[in-house]
């Protein structure tokens, strides 16, 4: 392994490796937050995403005023999930701002652990700005030739975030199938992990999910499943901005998380248009 290069180890003991380049600055760096979104979807088995009020006690309040890092006290909610809800394996996976790529690769070495031979293949897409592209495919491509795709489909592709009418639908255009695994999928999981630290880009960020649910078939059900590091109030308001829009947005307990990698300041949150209901955001 080089000098540079990063690894997660999942429970299973399988192992996903990526390259880093810092000469890319935020995008060429595995971050502390991504390996604690990857670890708590390991600890769970991608299990629940859906619903989060599917997960029971380890899903916290409302994002917003209460004890902890500025989040609401946790509190627990015995739903269960509909019927409907589409499992792990019948989800449509995408990452956005995938940097290294890591937390997509551990997502798809989890699915290629659970996914039966023969029953088809589940879609896991990375995606970013096109400098982050090049290291991103280098990364896909390794893993790849390392484990295989028997079970998985592995894309990557360049996915702005923008406010601009057309922009993000363009670019999902240019992913090859994207558009059409949209507009079939069951379920939509979108994997954000480090993604919120920048106010200016809140309102990209937010327009470019609606747009994603815009393209999935009505009533399907979407789960946006964050890490974030807390560096002040900005990231709140980003949660507050998103429940604003429509979105149910729940916290993770630190007790939920993975025991190995849990931190005072990395929260992860899901965001979840209950029902499939419609959100806004552009």
């Amino acid at each position: 392994m080089a000098a540079l290069d990063r690894e997660i180890e999942l429970d299973s003991g399988a192992a996903v490796r990526v390259a880093q380049d810092l000469d890319l600055g935020l995008g060429g760096s595995v971050w502390d937050a991504s390996i604690v979104l990857a670890k708590y979807l390991d600890h769970i088995q991608l299990d629940g995403l859906m619903y989060p009020t599917a997960l029971g006690a380890g899903v916290g309040g409302d994002v917003g005023e209460g004890s902890g890092p500025g989040l609401a006290p946790g509190v627990q909610n015995p739903s269960s999930p509909s019927p409907s809800v589409p499992g792990p394996a019948d989800t449509l996976w995408l990452e956005i701002g995938a940097g290294t790529g890591v937390l997509g690769l551990a997502v798809a070495e989890l699915l290629r652990g659970m996914a039966r031979s023969g029953s088809g293949a589940v879609d896991v897409v990375v995606t970013d700005i096109p400098p982050a592209l090049a290291l991103l495919e280098k990364n896909v491509a390794n893993y790849v030739a390392e484990h295989g795709l028997e079970t998985v489909t592995l894309a990557c592709g360049e996915l702005p975030w923008s406010v601009e009418p057309g922009k993000v639908e363009v670019a999902v255009a240019g992913i090859p199938g994207l558009a059409d695994k949209l507009a079939n999928a069951p379920g939509l999981a979108v994997l954000a992990g480090a993604c919120v630290y920048e106010a200016d880009d809140f309102p990209a960020l937010l327009c470019t999910l609606a747009t994603l649910c815009a393209a999935l078939p009505l009533g399907a059900p979407v789960s946006v499943v964050m890490a974030t590091e807390l560096r002040g109030q900005g990231e709140i308001g980003f949660f507050r901005q998103a429940r604003g829009l429509g979105w149910n947005v729940r916290y993770i307990e630190a007790d939920a998380l993975h025991p190995d990698w849990v931190a005072d300041d990395i929260v992860v949150v899901v965001l979840t248009n209950e029902l499939g209901a419609p959100v806004t955001g552009c």
